[in-house]
């Protein structure tokens, strides 16, 4: 999930919401920025090779290859399915301990410090603060 939310960040995107949300959010901006070089390529390759401006035929045409709303729905849904699936055979492969001995040794500090890097709350039992990094 931090991970998630770093590479959010750094696209300037929205990086607050459940795993979903974020998987979702970082596929949609996938799918527009494939648009927008495809946009890009479109435009070059009417700047070098036509001399004139695109007939309408054309502009249907490439109207055609864009994908609707439909069809980036459909994709992030597929990249969600994809993305639990993925992180089933990860949980599946992981013991519940993995990681756990590490909090185990840290302080009631240092696993707080953890959860607020992490921007998750802070409050509890050093069980909980643990159960609780263990889960994000």
């Amino acid at each position: 999930v931090a991970q998630l939310k770093d590479e959010l960040k750094s696209r300037g995107l929205l990086a607050i919401g459940k795993k979903v949300e974020l998987v979702a959010r970082l596929t949609q901006d996938d799918l527009y920025s494939e648009e927008q070089e495809e946009e890009t390529e479109e435009e070059v390759m009417w700047d070098s090779e036509l001399e004139e401006e695109p007939t309408m035929e054309d502009l249907e045409a490439m109207q055609e290859e864009e994908p609707s709303l439909e069809d980036l729905a459909q994709a992030a849904r597929e990249a969600v399915e994809l993305f639990q699936q993925q992180e089933l055979d990860v949980d599946e492969d992981e013991e519940d301990t993995s990681g756990g001995e590490e909090y185990e040794t840290m302080t009631v500090n240092e696993l707080k410090d953890e959860l607020r890097n992490r921007g998750l709350k802070v409050s509890g039992k050093k069980a909980d603060l643990i159960a609780r990094l263990l889960s994000s």
